[in-house]
């Protein structure tokens, strides 16, 4: 307004506003004078005329020497450009604010900033903040907001005793760097966007909190140590995330978060975790990870596989509610409790030579692939009553005997079995057996023995070096299994009998009748309600009835056949009946 000139500089069009309010305030300003030179007499002019301009990336132009004397005097740069800033080694007392600048390297190693540090609304083409051979120092906050990085942001190594935040701005191309820093307060990050970063190493005293924030190429916080709380929520990591060997000293919070390629969290040690709505969609590795007290992960889902070896929990690792649509891996894990509920495992699932020192439980738990247990130890009660198998498991080698597990779960699910691997199917029908007769199951450990003695038979049959054994084994199945059901079916024996009696019975009558004679009766012959009741009085070893055999003939040679073959028949009857009504 004539010569009311003001300059305005705009980044953000959310700035605009602003400047219409300003432009607004003008005008009712000259409104106000106009009418009060009315009011005393005056004749001012009718009207008055603005003029604004708007022009797009022209700052003013610095050195660097200017810039550097604008910050040193006055601590603040504004509204200028500038192609290299050093700040070098040097000692600021004052605070530091540079807002709505354009900077093309900002070099500040080894300097020391007594005071807090604002950074606004600025693009830096590269930032060298801090160097891990030339560290810088901030003795109070510093804060990065609505601003821009074109290129690398070199922070590594940095001291800060306050807190660091980053709100509303975005790194663009090259590496966020803070390896090696040291912050003593907190680290906050809100919607902020980084091609890739790198925090490996870092130790933080304070929290971290980043919600949310996005990584488009990776990111690595490889033995980063947290020591107070952790929260990621609603965080996206395009690239691959390593988070191998973090320390998370406190709780940390991943819920919501969207790992899109491989997340590694192997020898992580979290105090608690919690994964909520977590969606893993690359690998995840948990190898040799430590859960303190929990983790929790709860409504999320693995689209690859996940490898959990060698984890080490000694509070709860809880799942629920969870999908996992490719291999699971737990082998040699130590879990003082674990959960599943309401789990989908779409594929193998292997805990072999795991230590479960307390309880395991899995409850409304579908499991479509193989389930693996060998060699695993249960010191606590197992529970499993409340899973289901669609394919094959296995607890070959088991140590423990505290199970909760229904024969109708296993039955038709043994791996082994379904293999045809005998001599390992016959280890886990007798692991199987054992787990029923602690159970108090006598009629699934029946089940068990019965298949355990199938599986021993088959298993000498495999064997093509010694048909000796096919011999025994065809023999033991006609007598031992379709005869008795190896001692767990009394009916059966009683059936085998019956056909022993009634097969003597044809060989008497129609075999060699001339090979008896009855001396009472020297005019009786061998007819076959004769040598029914014979062979039933035979094979009761009760004798031959009067009946005298020729010498060395083939009739004698079947009646001691029979007998012997009654002997060890009722013998055995007797002991399966006796074992059936003990159990």
């Amino acid at each position: 307004l004539g010569d009311d000139r003001e300059i305005l500089l705009v980044q953000n069009p959310s700035e605009m506003k602003g400047v219409f309010e300003k432009l607004a305030n003008k005008v009712y300003e000259k409104n106000k004078s106009l009418e009060n030179q009315i009011l005393q007499g005056l004749s001012p002019e009718s009207s008055f005329e603005m003029e604004v301009t708007f022009e797009a990336g022209r700052f003013p132009l610095l050195s660097n020497e200017e810039a550097r004397s604008k910050i040193l005097e006055t601590g603040k740069l504004e509204g200028f450009a500038v192609e290299k800033l050093e700040l070098n080694s040097l000692n600021i007392s004052h605070p530091i604010l540079v807002r709505s600048c354009k900077i093309g390297l900002w070099s500040s190693a080894g300097a020391i900033f007594e005071s807090k540090i604002e950074i606004r609304e600025t693009t830096i083409q590269e930032m060298q903040f801090s160097s891990l051979e030339n560290p810088s120092q901030v003795k109070k906050d510093m804060t990065i907001a609505y601003s821009r990085f074109q290129g690398d942001g070199k922070f590594s190594g940095l001291i800060c005793q306050g807190s660091v935040r980053m709100i509303h701005t975005e790194f663009q191309r090259g590496t966020f760097w803070l390896d090696r820093a040291m912050i003593h307060g907190n680290l906050e990050c809100s919607d902020v966007s980084f091609s890739k970063g790198d925090f490996q190493k870092m130790t933080l005293e304070g929290q971290m909190r980043m919600d949310p924030v996005s990584f488009a190429k990776g990111v690595n916080f490889q033995k980063a140590r947290f020591q107070g709380g952790s929260v990621f929520t609603g965080s996206t990591f395009e690239g691959v995330a390593r988070f191998r060997g973090c320390h998370f000293l406190e709780y940390c919070d991943f819920s919501g978060t969207d790992f899109q390629d491989e997340a590694y969290f192997g020898e992580a040690h979290f105090h608690g975790a919690e994964f909520f709505k977590v969606c893993f969609g690359g690998p995840a590795n948990f190898v040799r990870a430590t859960f303190r007290e929990f983790g929790r992960f709860r409504q999320g889902r693995f689209e690859a596989d996940s490898v959990w070896t060698g984890v080490r929990v000694s509070g709860i690792l809880f799942f629920e509610d969870i999908e996992l649509m490719d291999t699971v891996n737990f082998q040699e894990g130590i879990f003082q409790k674990l959960e599943f509920q309401l789990v989908r495992f779409r594929s193998q699932v292997d805990f072999s030579s795991s230590i479960f020192e307390g309880p395991l439980s899995f409850h409304e738990t579908q499991v479509e692939g193989n389930i693996l247990f060998h060699y695993c130890q249960f010191q606590s009660r197992a529970d499993f009553k409340g899973a289901s198998f669609h394919k094959g498991i296995s607890f070959i080698g088991t140590e423990g005997n505290l199970f909760s597990l229904k024969r109708s779960q296993v039955e038709g699910h043994i791996l082994a079995e379904i293999a045809h691997k005998w001599k390992e199917a016959s280890w886990e029908y007798k692991r199987l057996k054992k787990i029923f007769e602690d159970l108090q199951e006598p009629e699934d450990a029946e089940w068990a023995h019965y298949h355990w003695k199938v599986a021993q038979r088959k298993a000498k049959m495999q064997n093509p070096y010694r048909p000796d054994l096919w011999i025994r084994a065809f023999f033991e199945w006609i007598f031992l299994d379709l005869g008795t059901g190896y001692g767990t079916k009394p009916g059966s024996i009683l059936w085998l009998a019956l056909g022993l009696i009634l097969a003597f019975t044809f060989l008497y009558a129609y075999g060699c009748p001339k090979d008896f004679f009855n001396p009472s009766f020297p005019q009786e012959q061998m007819t076959i309600n004769t040598a029914l009741v014979l062979s039933f009085s035979t094979f009761s070893t009760s004798g031959t009835l009067g009946w005298t055999l020729r010498p060395s003939s083939l009739g004698a040679y079947l009646v001691i056949t029979e007998s012997l073959l009654g002997f060890f028949i009722l013998l055995l009857f007797t002991v399966t009946f006796v074992r059936k009504m003990m159990h």
